[in-house]
């Protein structure tokens, strides 16, 4: 589905408005400017724009975000709370189908703001992030987990086929 950027600017302006819970012309036109700003960086992040990419994949995206997010928090506060703290922290390194730069730094960001895990650093051949997580029970698991909750998601997003990954 391909929107023109004008469409798409005024309804990121006007989602601002309703946030702001204010209609007033200065309010739409920092959002205006701010939609204008935040898609050009993403265009320049990436090889796909916005506009080419599945907007019904990236709903879905953020969705299963959320879910993940709303999840760990639950997990991690029982483990908090819980007196024998049930950790099992483990370093994986975790290898990409992806290969377009701006959708690694989307995984990898998606991944640190998931709570439990953290990604601490990307290859420099851009082949594997390496992922740290508070409880792990395999690494295999967490491997799984990430490319089926995130990465395979990116990819239909984005349009990519998804390569098999031998690990």
């Amino acid at each position: 589905m391909k929107i023109s950027r004008t469409i798409l600017h005024i309804v990121l302006a006007v989602i601002w408005c309703a946030m702001h819970n204010s209609f007033h012309p200065a309010t739409f036109i920092v959002g205006y400017l701010l939609a204008w700003a935040s898609t050009s960086m993403f265009r320049a992040l990436s090889q796909y724009t916005p506009y080419r990419m599945n907007v019904w994949e990236a709903i879905k995206l953020f969705f299963v975000f959320l879910k993940e997010m709303i999840v760990a928090n639950i997990q991690i506060a029982f483990i908090i709370i819980s007196p024998p703290m049930n950790i099992r922290p483990g370093l994986i390194e975790y290898p990409l189908d992806i290969k377009n730069e701006g959708a690694i730094v989307l995984l990898a960001n998606m991944i640190s703001l998931t709570p439990g895990t953290l990604s601490v650093d990307i290859a420099e051949d851009r082949k594997s992030i390496y992922v740290h997580a508070m409880v792990m029970e395999t690494p295999d698991l967490l491997k799984k987990k990430i490319k089926d909750s995130f990465e395979r998601r990116i990819q239909k997003m984005l349009g990519e086929e998804a390569e098999e990954h031998s690990s």
